[in-house]
Parts: C-alpha cells; sequence; structure tokens
C-alpha cells in the first residue's frame, strides 16, 4: 500500500492539493516524501501498525489531522504544528496530551477511546470549542474551567457505570469516572454537554449554563433535575435509566424538542402539558399511567410508551403528527381513539419497535380492532375501520359479544381424556370399551350458563389423542385464551409425564389456567406427590387438584364440582366477554352453519357467497382472522389451498393423524407417494382431495417433497434413528448449540421440511437425514453442517465444516432463529451458544468446555465491549474471535430508539461539507452488464455519494443480513427495472418491501430494458431515465446518453436529499 500512497502524494504535490485522504491504505508508515507537501492542510491517515508521525513534524500549514484508529502514542512530532485547529486522535494508544501544549489555535480535539487522563496539558488552549474525551481515563475536569469557548463537551462513557472491565490491565477500555462538575460552573458557552454513564449526582453547577441547547445525563446517579428549571434554551434532554421521579422541573422549558425519561421513577407526565414544542417523548419502562397531560402537544411525531400501565389512548386523539407511536405491552384495549392517525396509513404492526414509522401494538390485549386483523397489517385494519364506519350507517349494534370458550383436554394416551369428555355431556353415558383410543380429534359443544349473569356460554371441548407420535401435532391446536384440563392416571403410571404436559401448555397455552384432574380408575389414588412444586413453578394450575373416579360421574359429588369449576373457569377467560363486528359474528354463524351439514370445506367463490355486501379484502382478512380463532382453516399464501375455506379442524387434524400414523410408513421408511395417500384417506370426505392435503401436510412442516421425478415426499418424524456416528467425524468441528429450558416435539422436523433442497445426497445411502439428525451441504460440498437433536437433554447442536461452513452454518442458524420466533412458541426460553475459542478449551470434550450465550455476545457488541472472559481457563477472548472461529456472523445490532448519537459526538472529518449519501442499487444479477455500466457513470459523484450492491458482501459475511443491513442505511436506493428484476423473489418480497419501509430513504426506479413495470405499486413514483422511457430504448443516440440522464436525475435527488 505504501507505493499507493507514495503515488497518492506525487499527483498532491502535482496538483497542489490542499487535502490529502489515506484512510484507505492501511500505511505501515508515513512516506517520508509527504514533507513537500508544503500547501497541505488536511490530512487524514488510518493504520493498525503507523506509530511513528515525526514525518509531519514539516508540514506547518495542516490545519486538519485525523489520526483516529491508529496504534499512535507519541505526540511529540506535533508539538510545533502550531496551525492546527481540528485534531483527532480517538481509538488511539495516546496518553500524554503535553505535545499539544501550545497549540493556541486548536479548536476541536477528539481523544476519546484513549488512556488520556490528564487534561492540564489542555489548560491554555483558549480556542478550544469542542472538546471529546468520552471512554478515556479522565476524571478531574478543572483544568478546563478557564476554557470559556468551550462550546460541545463530550465526557461520557460507552459502557455501563457497573461495568469493571477497565479493572483488567489486559482490557482496552478505559472508562471516564467524572463526577464533579464544578469546574464547568463558568463555562457559559456550552451548548451541548454529556456526562452519561459517569457517576455524576449532583446538577447544581449546570444551573447557570443557559446556553446548553442538548444536554446527555442518562445512566448517571442523578435524580433531582431541579438545577435544569432555568436552562430555557435546552432543545434535548436525556434523563433515561436515572432514579428520576419529579419531572415539574422541566415545565418551563419551552424550547424543548426531545425528551427522554424512559427506565426512571416517572409516573405524572402533566409537568409536561404546556411543552408545546415537544416532537420526540421517549417515557417507556415508567409507572405511567395518564396520557391526557399530552393532549395538546399537537408537534409530537414519536410518543414512546411501551411496558406502561397506559390503557386510553383517548388523548393521542388530536395528535395528527403522531408517525411513530410504540405502545407494544401496554393494557390498550382499543385503538380507534387513533382511527384518523392511521387513515394516513401509518402502519399498525405487531412487532418490536424498529424505527420505522409506524403504531406498535406488540403484546397489547387488542379488542377494537381485535388482533387478529391487526396483523394482518395496515390495509386489514383500514378495512376494519370502514365496516365499523358502513355498520354505523345502517344504524345497527356495531360489536356483539359471543360468549365462547374452548376447554382441552390433554395428558398420555388411556388416561380417561375421552370418558371425561363424554360424562361433561351427560353423566350417564356408557363408558368407552377398553381399547378405545382417540386417534385423530373429538370436539363437542357443551351449551351452559355463565355463572353469574345466566347469560348462554358455550364450551367447545377438544380431546385428542395423547400417543407421543402425535405430540408433534400440538402446535396445531394447543391455543391461548384456552382452559386446559390435564388428566393423569395411575393405572398407566403417566405421572411422569406430567412436567411435559405442563411446560407444553405454558408455552403452546400462553400460560392458559390448568385443572388437574386424576382419574381414579378402579376407584382409588394416591395424592399427587409434587403438588407443592408444580404451583411454585407452574401459576397457571387451579388450586385444587380433583379425583374423580368417572364411572361415577353421575352420583360423585367431586365430578360435579369438578364439572362446575370447568364452567367457572372458561366464562373467567378474559376473551369471553369480548366483543366482535356484527357482520364478522353474522360470518362465523353461517360458516359454522355450513360446518354442521357435514361440509369439510367451502370453494373461494362460495365462500364469498355467503356475504356479498362484503368487500372480498375484507372476506379475506375475516378468513385470517377466523383462522387465527381456530374456527377455520385459510391459507392465503398458496396458490391452489387459497380457493379453499376449510371448515372443520376435525377433518384436518384426523387427516393429518391418519397420514403421521398409517403403519405403511413403517416399511418405506417414512417415504410415501402422491399415490399412496388413495390408500391411507380411503374414506369419502377424502375423495378427490387428496393432492391438496399433500400441500396442507406441507405448509404444516410435517413433510417435504424429495427431488427428482414424481411427486414422492418424507415424513421426517418417520425415518428411522441412528443412534450412532451419523456418518460424521466430529473431529475438529464444535458445535453451536440450542440449549431449550423446555423443548417441543418436532423443532429439528420443522428445520429438515425448511431446508430439505440442503440436504445432502449419498449415492449408495441416500439422503443423509434420520428422526432426529441431519446433513445439509452447500450445492458445491464445500460447506456441510450436522444438525443433532438431544431431546433428552432439550438441545439442538450444529457442527460446520468445510471452506464455506460459515455460509451453510448461518443459513442453518437463520433457520433455527426463524422457528424459535414462531408466534406458536411465545414462552419458549432457550439460549444459543457459541462454543469458546481458548486454546485450553479446545483440548476439552463437548461437555466440559465454556460456551459463551450469544446474547451475551450481542450485548457486548451493542455496549463496544471487546473481549469477554472464558469460566475455564479465565483468559480473556476477543468478541470478534468468538464470532469468526465458531463461524457464526455477528448479529444485526437492535434499533435502540431515535438516533441520540448514544450521547457521544460524532466526528465529521470533510471539512465544511456533509456527509456523501449511502446508495444501494437493487437488480437481478441477469443485468449485472447494467449495473456495472451504471457504476461507472456514477463515479463522477464519488465525493457525493457512496455506492454498495450485492458484490461488495465480503467473503464470510451473510448475504442476506449484509443486503438488509445496507438498505437499512441507505439514502438512496436505485432499483433496476426489467423482466428479470421484477421475477426475482428476494428483489420483490425481501427488498422492495423493507425500502418501502424505511423512513425518510427514497425509491427511484431506473428502467433498463422493456416489461410491464406500470403495473407495480413503484410506478407510482417518478422513473428514470427521463419519464421512465427504458435505458436500451433506441430513442436514445446511444445507451451512454441515457446512463447520463440518470446520474443527472441522481444528482438533484441527493440535492434535495441532503
Amino acid at each position: 500500500m505504501s507505493k499507493i500512497a507514495e503515488k497518492k502524494i506525487q499527483e498532491a504535490l502535482k496538483n497542489k492539493d490542499a487535502v490529502l485522504d489515506l484512510r484507505v491504505y492501511d500505511l505501515t508508515k508515513i512516506p517520508q516524501s509527504i514533507v513537500t507537501l508544503t500547501e497541505l492542510k488536511v490530512l487524514r491517515i488510518k493504520s493498525r501498525v503507523l506509530k511513528d508521525l515525526s514525518p509531519l513534524m514539516q508540514l506547518h500549514n495542516l490545519t486538519t489531522l485525523d489520526l483516529s484508529s491508529t496504534p499512535v502514542s507519541n505526540l511529540r512530532p506535533l508539538a510545533q504544528l502550531r496551525n492546527l485547529t481540528q485534531l483527532n486522535i480517538s481509538n488511539t494508544h495516546v496518553k500524554d496530551l503535553s505535545p499539544l501544549a501550545q497549540l493556541y489555535n486548536l479548536t476541536e480535539l477528539f481523544a476519546s477511546e484513549t488512556k488520556v487522563s490528564d487534561l492540564s496539558p489542555l489548560a491554555q488552549l483558549h480556542n478550544l470549542t469542542t472538546l471529546d474525551v468520552s471512554n478515556s481515563g479522565v476524571s478531574d475536569l478543572s483544568p478546563l474551567a478557564q476554557l470559556h469557548d468551550l462550546t460541545t463537551l463530550d465526557v461520557s462513557n460507552s459502557g455501563d457505570l457497573s461495568d469493571t472491565r477497565w479493572l483488567f490491565g489486559n482490557s482496552t477500555f478505559y472508562r471516564t469516572d467524572v463526577s464533579d462538575l464544578s469546574p464547568l460552573t463558568q463555562l457559559h458557552n456550552l451548548t451541548w454537554l454529556s456526562f452519561s454513564k459517569t457517576p455524576v449526582s449532583d446538577l447544581t453547577p449546570l444551573s447557570q449554563l443557559h446556553n446548553l441547547t442538548q444536554l446527555f445525563i442518562y445512566n448517571t446517579l442523578v435524580s433531582d433535575l431541579r438545577p435544569l428549571e432555568q436552562l430555557h434554551n435546552l432543545d434535548r434532554l436525556d434523563v433515561s435509566n436515572t432514579t428520576v421521579s419529579d419531572l415539574s422541573p422541566v415545565s418551563q422549558l419551552q424550547n424543548l424538542t426531545k425528551l427522554y425519561v424512559y427506565n426512571t421513577a416517572v409516573s405524572d407526565l402533566s409537568p409536561l402539558e404546556k411543552l408545546y414544542n415537544l416532537n420526540i417523548l421517549y417515557v417507556s419502562n415508567t409507572k405511567v399511567r395518564d396520557l391526557s397531560p399530552l393532549a395538546q402537544l399537537l408537534n409530537l411525531t414519536t410518543l414512546h410508551i411501551p411496558n406502561t400501565q397506559v390503557s386510553d389512548l383517548s388523548s393521542l386523539m388530536q395528535l395528527q403528527n403522531l408517525t411513530r407511536l410504540d405502545i407494544s405491552n401496554t393494557l390498550v384495549p382499543n385503538l380507534m381513539p387513533l382511527e384518523t392517525i392511521i387513515k394516513k396509513k401509518v402502519g399498525v404492526k405487531w412487532k418490536e419497535y424498529d424505527g420505522v414509522k409506524g403504531i406498535y401494538v406488540l403484546n397489547c390485549p387488542l379488542e377494537n380492532p381485535p388482533r387478529e386483523i391487526v396483523k394482518q397489517g395496515v390495509r386489514a385494519t383500514l378495512r376494519y375501520i370502514e365496516e365499523v364506519a358502513r355498520l354505523k350507517q345502517e344504524n345497527k349494534d356495531v360489536l356483539i359479544k359471543v360468549r365462547e370458550a374452548k376447554v382441552l383436554l390433554v395428558g398420555q394416551g388411556k388416561s380417561g381424556k375421552t370418558t371425561l369428555r363424554k360424562k361433561l355431556q351427560n353423566p350417564t353415558a356408557e363408558m368407552p370399551a377398553p381399547g378405545d383410543t382417540t386417534r385423530g380429534i373429538e370436539i363437542t359443544r357443551l351449551n351452559e350458563k355463565m355463572p353469574f349473569s345466566g347469560e348462554d356460554l358455550r364450551l367447545n371441548v377438544w380431546d385428542f389423542g395423547g400417543q407421543d407420535i402425535q405430540h408433534y401435532a400440538h402446535q396445531f391446536f394447543l391455543t391461548g385464551s384456552s382452559l386446559y384440563a390435564l388428566i393423569t392416571n395411575e393405572r398407566i403410571q403417566d405421572s411422569v409425564h406430567l412436567p411435559y404436559w405442563l411446560n407444553i401448555v405454558e408455552m403452546l397455552g400462553k400460560k392458559s389456567p390448568v385443572i388437574l384432574i386424576q382419574n381414579k380408575d378402579g376407584g382409588h389414588c394416591q395424592p399427587l406427590k409434587d403438588e407443592a412444586a408444580i404451583r411454585a413453578r407452574f401459576g397457571n394450575v387451579h388450586n385444587k387438584v380433583y379425583q374423580s373416579d368417572f364411572s361415577q360421574a353421575e352420583t360423585e359429588r367431586e365430578f360435579a364440582e369438578l364439572r362446575q369449576t370447568i364452567v367457572e373457569q372458561a366464562s373467567k377467560l378474559p376473551h369471553v366477554e369480548r366483543e366482535y363486528l356484527r357482520s364478522f359474528n353474522e360470518l362465523r354463524e353461517k360458516l359454522e352453519a355450513e360446518s354442521q351439514s357435514e361440509k369439510h370445506y367451502l370453494r373461494w367463490e362460495t365462500y364469498l357467497a355467503l356475504m356479498p355486501e362484503l368487500s372480498e379484502d375484507l372476506l379475506r382478512d375475516y378468513a385470517n382472522a377466523l383462522t387465527f380463532l381456530g374456527v377455520c382453516q385459510y391459507f392465503p399464501d398458496d396458490a391452489l389451498l387459497a380457493d379453499y375455506v376449510f371448515l372443520r379442524p376435525k377433518w384436518l387434524i384426523d387427516a393429518l393423524f391418519e397420514l403421521l400414523l398409517h403403519p405403511s410408513l413403517e416399511a418405506t421408511r417414512g417415504h410415501f407417494s402422491e399415490k399412496d395417500t388413495r390408500k391411507i384417506w380411503l374414506q369419502p370426505e377424502y375423495q378427490g382431495m387428496h393432492g391438496l392435503l399433500v400441500r396442507m401436510m406441507k405448509e404444516f412442516e410435517l413433510c417435504y417433497r424429495v427431488e427428482g421425478e414424481g411427486e414422492n415426499y418424507i415424513i421426517p418424524q418417520r425415518l428411522p434413528g441412528e443412534n450412532k456416528s451419523y456418518g460424521w467425524d466430529t473431529t475438529g468441528n464444535v458445535p453451536v448449540q440450542y440449549r431449550y429450558k423446555f423443548m417441543p416435539k418436532g423443532v429439528l422436523t420443522r428445520l429438515i421440511c425448511r431446508l430439505h433442497t440442503r440436504i445432502e445426497e449419498d449415492k449408495e445411502l441416500g439422503q443423509r437425514v434420520w428422526n432426529d439428525a441431519v446433513i445439509f451441504t452447500l450445492p458445491d460440498g464445500k460447506g456441510r453442517v450436522f444438525a443433532r437433536e438431544v431431546y433428552s437433554e432439550n438441545t439442538i447442536e450444529l457442527r460446520a465444516t468445510g471452506a464455506k461452513r460459515s455460509e451453510m452454518l448461518n443459513e442453518v442458524i437463520r433457520k433455527m432463529d426463524d422457528i424459535n420466533r414462531d408466534a406458536k412458541y411465545e414462552n419458549m426460553q432457550l439460549e444459543k451458544m457459541v462454543p469458546c475459542p481458548c486454546g485450553e478449551c479446545a483440548k476439552l470434550p463437548d461437555n466440559e468446555r465454556h460456551f459463551f450465550k450469544f446474547s451475551v455476545l450481542e450485548k457486548a457488541l451493542e455496549k463496544g465491549i471487546p473481549d469477554l472472559h472464558c469460566d475455564v481457563s479465565l483468559d480473556s477472548i476477543k468478541v470478534e474471535n468468538i464470532f469468526g472461529q465458531s463461524g457464526v456472523t455477528k448479529p444485526r445490532m437492535k434499533y435502540k430508539g431515535e438516533n441520540r448519537f448514544d450521547g457521544r459526538m460524532r466526528y465529521d472529518g470533510d471539512e465544511g461539507e456533509s456527509n456523501p449519501r449511502k446508495i444501494f442499487i437493487s437488480y437481478s444479477k441477469a443485468d449485472q452488464q447494467h449495473k456495472d455500466r451504471l457504476l461507472v457513470h456514477l463515479a463522477s459523484l464519488r465525493d457525493k455519494a457512496l455506492t454498495w450492491h450485492d458484490q461488495d458482501i465480503l467473503p464470510g459475511e451473510d448475504w442476506d443480513e449484509s443486503i438488509r443491513d445496507a438498505i437499512a442505511e441507505a439514502d438512496v436506493v436505485l432499483y433496476l427495472v426489467s423482466a428479470h428484476s421484477l421475477a426475482a423473489e428476494y428483489i420483490q418480497k425481501v427488498e422492495l418491501p423493507l425500502i418501502e419501509e424505511r423512513e425518510g430513504c427514497i425509491l427511484v426506479p431506473v428502467i433498463v430494458d422493456f416489461c410491464n413495470w406500470q403495473e407495480y405499486d413503484f410506478a407510482r413514483r417518478n422513473a428514470l431515465p427521463g419519464k421512465g422511457v427504458e435505458v436500451v430504448n433506441k430513442v436514445w443516440t446511444n445507451e451512454d446518453e441515457a446512463w447520463l440522464n440518470v446520474v443527472e436525475g441522481v444528482k438533484r435527488v441527493l440535492g434535495k436529499n441532503q
């Protein structure tokens, strides 16, 4: 790189350049020829090894010098550079600032993440306006007391106040330990001040700093804000993660536009009621309940109140400028006060806040609109609102109650579930024959009365088989907002299975209430041994364990009490008193009437004809919502299945079990063909539906299609096990592990089905897949992963080998993470574990070596912690090495809210210029020649823009996450439109939706070839080249003329977006 740098220096000498940027060359030393650049004013250098600055001693005209991220420690060569006004030595090894003591012209000094502890050399630098010594060893600010021109000061830390990494001598982390602000008392020109994550507790020294506009004091020991009450110029204040409880001192700060008080003891927002300029307010994780003080804050655009006790949004009705509202994990049931905001197409989102505009409602107890509608997105929510308006115009009751509850009977096979179901319906019913067993599912309807009001209450009692092979299907019908009756039977010694059932109900049943019932089969049973421990662990278990002899149901008092408790507990389920739109309930009643007539499904056109007064889109929303509720089954994303609405869950589940349990699969080792299903599904109701039923099994991730000729499938559950080595050599490949507190059945099965196209094929042995393990491989065989489920240990382990092992490993990890994030597994508790790469661990077996929790590694990256300690060797291990040697891709940083600089200053190295805009280029591989030509023409904008496309992804980086990260950072997206890109699934389903969600990102279609692009949503945007005429169109003199037109258009966009 030194030769290239030398060439760059000679060019600068020839052109008499005043600016020289050598940051991209990673210099080992500074070329001596640099002394010839006597006119040089701005120099930027970055290096991993550079230490000697002596060649700079003669550059007396330098005004700006950037040495950040170099191992420089000695600044003496700079002592005579008296014209320096801006110096950046952040993230260097500098400890001593004394060589700067006579650089009286310095106005800006950046020395964050250094070993600096003594600021006395700066005491006479009276022209200093900006000083950053964050994450250094500074504790005493008294040398700054006379620097009256200081306007910006950063003495914050990036680590937590409790961080003790600075104690370890081998750590590269240093912390400022400022606690006394009194030296700042006379610095009246200060406008920007951060001492976040320090032990500061007293703000009194700031009381006269009336020019302060931005103040960051989060993660400090501050509790009293009264010293700030006269700082009327404050525009931005962050007191989050403190013990502040009283906001009255800020009540007169009329210029405040941004206020952060999350993770504090604040409960009362009334001091904010006249802060009319507020546009950003964060009050999450506080004791706030009442939002009425915000009712007149009409300039609010961003409001964060997640994890509070807020339940009523009516105070926000007039806040029409709101574009970002997070009410996740609150008690809000009703979004209708936000109706006019939603009508502006501010999306309602059932997800964690990610910075994109929208109303975030994750885990809210929504009723109006119901969560089943909201989860479908903003268009479904808008159609719901329109339907409310239509019903109001008809002067009908808009909402009506449907008192109905689902009761699920669970337990091992032969425990007595079927007997209980029959006896609940009729206590005099005959006992089932000894050999009877439920293979699929039986649903019985009980017509009861609400305990106090006497209103009608309908109970739907579900009884399904309890055999082990049926456990995988639990995810389809173990639902939340239900009552569970867990039956045990001492005769079959099934008490050992109690933990499984309690855990699976906790996870899939969303902690729904559970009644424990001991079946006195034979007339007696022993009291439950672990009753106290069960209650301590599972808070959803009813306070009485019932012991009942079902054969005596007609006369037994215990059974009568049990039956009454079931009705009472079911009536208390939160949704029983829930209200539904009248039209929604009318449709539900019509579907149930169709089901009662023994119809198993409706064709889509028949379904639409049930309520012709409703639009097709609204009826599709209703079909999706009724699927969430378990009333019917609809598959909107499958072209063939979307033509049907399946009415009877029993019909589907019976078909599922018929296939899973069929004896022919034993001989075929889990293999079957579509032709075979005609022998499996013999009943008349399945005639003509075999192909669709197989598609449903694929939707449920019960089976996958084997590539090749014919319609052949594999059910992973029915594959044989290996229980040996699986033909995999574990030498040298340490596993990434998923450790579950409780692992439901079928996680590996779902992984196999999702990644079946990557299953390794052996010419002699066939597919390398078993019921508890699988080998995945890249097409070129250069990356292989062995995934194995150890159910007895609640663990799934992934081992990877090959030159491209990281690529294959991270593809598997992404699929695993998607499965674990499934809404069905809402209460799943697990840790992803990454092996320690230290030398001592490398010698140990897997069960003795240290593994790092992925969540801890993620937190270390977020907080800038460079290394962690191995519990075995006690060595300090770099976080980068942990990821690098394991092959696991580093996580994308989670969105932490509106960019508040984390209380840190940002160094702008470009003198007098704003940062270059970032351009993301979206294109199809088939259009690579167009992309390359575009890059040639965009080179003229190199000082204004940085371009990024998929070929900038480095080896070993995660392809999907790299693209997502690039889109998240882009200012402008150039979408090269052709028939190829319109057909590219990843562009249409991933890239464009992400781009559309980005606030402030401009999408510019570039029409490169003839295609039917006008039919797409992006056609509403102005396209390039001029008026959407294709680049290849002969109206241009040549294609370069078209590309010149594109570049001119991009320049206009950049100018507007600057």
